[in-house]
């Protein structure tokens, strides 16, 4: 948003499960009611179910703000892991969760919300 060139640490073929607040919210709200037995004390992945790369990351974010620019790559980080991906087998099937919001539409209602927020930044407000 700025029109700076961000550093993609590594390849850009690093890739994860991106996932849009929708879905950790969908997922929280499905634990609340489910049964004590499903639910307390036990752990669920939650996430799309799909991987991304860094490389997706950019050209979604860049082609949003029509951002022409390619990214600089620099080392990679250390310790970084390579590749990850949600199992939301258990979530689905015990908790019934769907997510909400895929990679892309996750994407634009974030890159959206941020460009609504410099703008209401930009905008001198109207006090009486």
């Amino acid at each position: 948003m700025a029109g700076i060139t961000p550093t993609i640490f590594g390849d850009g073929f690093t890739s994860r499960d991106f996932n849009y607040v929708d879905n950790a919210v969908s997922a929280n709200l499905l634990a609340c009611v489910a049964p004590r037995e499903v639910a307390t004390g036990r752990v669920f992945n939650i996430g799309t179910g799909r991987s991304h790369t860094l490389n997706d990351v950019y050209a979604a974010i860049a082609g949003q703000l029509g951002f022409t620019e390619k990214p600089t790559y620099g080392p990679p980080r250390e310790g970084d892991i390579k590749h990850s991906l949600a199992d939301i087998t258990r979530a689905s099937k015990e908790l019934g969760y769907q997510p909400k919001a895929h990679f892309h539409e996750g994407l634009q209602k974030t890159v959206a919300w941020y460009l609504e927020e410099k703008e209401k930044k930009q905008t001198p407000s109207l006090q009486s």
